[in-house]
């Protein structure tokens, strides 16, 4: 449960709720435990955001296997309730990761989320926001 999950994440607000299940075919790791590759595929239900905001997010799919030249490519997208999204990411064995792909409401969402979306990024015309983040994971 979400609750349990804050013992390593944090930033998960009180309240959190919501079902990860998946599978794991590979995890190859280096001497000093950084991921070189990773053959898994998941799924989140019910996602919902306890306090403050109190809200729910919906249902997603992801799936990671290995990248080409080493690491990790995610790819991340929607299954149900009030966001469109389709993310790739990519992991690399060196602890440099890169997001990348769109995010946007459905019309039926909470117009509360509206505010996160805004977090995400600049909205087009459209109502889509860009992600495009990258950096380096702690530790490595």
């Amino acid at each position: 449960n979400a609750e349990s999950l804050r013992t390593f994440f944090p930033a998960i607000p009180a309240g959190s709720r919501g079902r990860l299940q998946g599978s794991m075919e590979e995890l190859l790791l280096d001497r000093q435990g950084r991921v070189l590759a990773l053959r898994a595929r998941g799924e989140a239900r019910g996602l919902f955001i306890g306090a403050p905001v109190g809200i729910e997010l919906g249902d997603f799919k992801g799936e990671a296997a290995p990248a080409e030249g080493g690491g990790v490519r995610l790819r991340v997208a929607e299954l149900a309730g009030p966001w469109q999204a389709r993310l790739t990411a990519q992991l690399d064995p060196d602890g440099q990761y890169r997001v990348r792909g769109t995010v946007a409401l459905k019309e039926q969402a909470d117009p509360r989320l509206g505010g996160l979306l805004r977090l995400v990024g600049p909205m087009d015309a459209s109502g889509r926001a860009s992600v495009h983040e990258s950096g380096r994971l702690f530790g490595s």
